[in-house]
């Protein structure tokens, strides 16, 4: 019989909730300090309650659907770390079959603009929106003119645009079906992760599981306020990509613990923050230990392709790079394969 997960470890949780039910605090015996099998104070909340499946459709599909393949990548500052050029990030956006692209940390150094050069070298049939990043705020004039050279999001598509006074994304019809596509890079720094890991950077002051949400929180506020309002109007099949810089509530469970893939189960806000959207990823791969889908550092998933709206099916997803013998960059990126009907 195969092994079921979920079943062992919640069959270990109630074995160790019995243990701590079971302590005597007015015992004499000469305990300094009374552990749970984890290693944490024996007070500690044990939370297993799991999120609950993440939709894989919605509305029902007529016999005639039009697919999409959806792709999300950071370049990791340009491909400029790895000597990456636009030729080569271009052959491999087209290797991945991709038709709508949200692409991060895109370079303007060297006498031009990295998104053109990317543009010219996909050949023709491709339309373009540079985005910029106009809700960051870089601080100093280091920051500023690394800002400067890297801040750039640019999407591609196979369909054309519609004109938009979107800050985030944009609009575009396919086969009359209205689409709505945001390409987010939300602030590296403070890195959640790290801090509830007390790992050093930038400055960023450890956290415990219940800080670093409230942090979370204020970082990427003015974005999902943005993006949010920028959905009030939309009718029709609403996707949401990019590199969050956060992982996902979805991820750092009780389950991913007792796996030693992390180290504290944290309900990480911003991906869960757009009611109604379906993590892709998550739809077709459920269990988090089985299938981490790490896309930054083997140790955390940040990229996401988000769905909402209605009128849609998620169909497969998956990662981009990992099967690579020499990758560019320091993030995978996150493809999702969607069918929309009118």
């Amino acid at each position: 019989m195969p092994l079921n997960v979920n079943q062992v470890v919640d069959e270990t949780v109630k074995e160790w909730k019995t243990m701590l039910n079971s302590i005597d605090p007015t015992s004499k015996n000469e305990v300094t300090e009374s552990r749970n099998a984890l290693g944490w104070p024996a007070e500690t909340e044990i939370d297993n309650e799991r999120p609950p499946p993440v939709p894989k459709h919605n509305g029902t599909p007529p016999e005639k659907v039009h697919k999409l393949r959806i792709l999300t990548l950071n370049l990791w500052h340009g491909g400029g770390k790895s000597g990456e050029s636009a030729e080569g990030i271009a052959a491999v956006l087209l290797k991945s079959k991709a038709d709508i692209i949200g692409i991060q940390e895109v370079s303007k150094i060297m006498g031009g603009d990295q998104s053109d050069a990317i543009l010219k070298a996909l050949g023709s049939g491709w339309y373009i929106s540079k985005q910029g990043d106009p809700l960051s705020k870089p601080q100093g004039w280091l920051e500023s003119v690394l800002y400067g050279q890297y801040a750039g999001q640019t999407i591609y598509s196979r369909y054309p645009v519609t004109a938009s006074d979107s800050r985030m994304g944009v609009a575009m019809k396919i086969e009359d079906i209205n689409v709505s596509f945001f390409n987010l890079h939300l602030p590296y720094k403070p890195y959640g992760p790290y801090q509830v890991r007390g790992i050093e950077y930038e400055d960023s002051p450890p956290l415990d599981e219940k800080e670093v949400v409230k942090s979370a929180l204020n970082t990427t506020l003015d974005y999902v306020a943005t993006v949010k309002e920028e959905l009030k109007d939309a009718n029709g099949v609403n996707i949401i990509v990019g590199d969050f810089n956060e992982p996902s509530a979805l991820d750092w469970t009780m389950d991913s613990v007792l796996a030693g893939q992390q180290i504290k189960v944290v309900k990480w806000p911003t991906s869960s923050s757009f009611e109604g959207f379906s993590d892709s990823y998550r739809a077709i791969h459920p269990n988090c230990v089985l299938n981490p889908g790490f896309t930054y550092g083997n140790e955390d998933r940040i990229d996401f392709v988000l769905v909402g709206g209605k009128n849609w099916r998620i169909d497969a997803a998956g990662l981009l790079g990992i099967d690579e013998p020499k990758w560019f960059s320091d993030h995978f990126g996150s493809w999702a394969d969607i069918s929309i009907w009118k």
